[in-house]
């Protein structure tokens, strides 16, 4: 049970008093932490190099070709590759398995700014607002941006993909909050549509080969109190996505 007593509003609580009973064993209304996606994890530096030790492989690290101030992750085990698909939900093309998995990220390791808390506009009013707004580490989504593809021929060929797509943020909460409220506490609309732009490319050794390109989010975890006259009420837990680049797979 979560609650926070309020001392600026003993005055308010006083006169309150006079026309209501508050039980001194009142229960507050709680709701189950959201459990952080697994791609959450996965998709940072730490996660990825976890990963890569527990599968026996080497997470190779590619400065991006396209913006200096990010390092791509490399994968290209097979086995672990495919693992690592598996575990972000991400479905392999028909007939193909994934053979290598890039993922982006930032070279410099400072945290973003955040709201710890964002206050309700009337104190007392039993409106919702957002505490202990923190970074929850990055998501790549499951659903292909793009892809490209070539023939098996036996010959090696360069194959390329550039995307450049406006990709929706996203929020969700395990009670019901406005996507305003939620806004306001992770720093940039949940409603808005974000531009991701990237590109890869990857030698097909003469196999058929396709290369995809998978939404990267970056992730917020927030918990959701109750604003009340005497004992602010903690009722739940969420989470926004916000796009910020692209994941790559390779399948052949």
């Amino acid at each position: 049970m979560k609650k926070r007593f309020k001392l600026g509003t003993c005055l308010s609580a006083l006169l309150l008093s006079l026309v209501l009973v508050v039980p001194a064993s009142a229960s507050s209304k709680s709701g189950d932490i959201l459990n952080a996606n697994e791609s959450s994890k996965l998709c940072t530096e730490q996660g990825l190099q976890e990963f890569a030790s527990q599968q026996g492989v080497e997470l190779k690290r590619e400065v991006s070709s396209t913006n200096t101030d990010v390092t791509n992750l490399v994968i290209d085990d097979a086995e672990a590759a495919t693992l690592l698909i598996e575990k972000l939900g991400i479905q392999a093309p028909d007939g193909k398995k994934a053979v290598k998995f890039i993922s982006p990220v930032l070279n410099s390791d400072s945290p973003l700014n955040l709201n710890n808390e964002v206050s309700p506009t009337e104190i007392g009013g039993n409106e919702y607002y957002l505490k202990n707004v923190q970074n929850a580490g990055y998501a790549c989504g499951s659903e292909a941006l793009g892809r490209s593809e070539a023939r098996a021929d036996g010959i090696n060929h360069n194959l390329g993909l550039n995307i450049t797509k406006s990709v929706a943020a996203t929020f969700s909460a395990n009670v019901g909050i406005s996507a305003e409220i939620v806004s306001a506490g992770v720093g940039y609309s949940v409603t808005d549509t974000f531009s991701v732009s990237a590109s890869d490319s990857v030698q097909t050794n003469g196999k058929a080969t396709v290369l995809a390109g998978y939404a990267k989010y970056e992730v917020k975890t927030f918990d959701i109190w109750e604003d009340d006259p005497i004992w602010d009420d903690y009722v739940g837990s969420g989470r926004a996505l916000k796009p910020w680049s692209v994941c790559f797979a390779v399948f052949q």
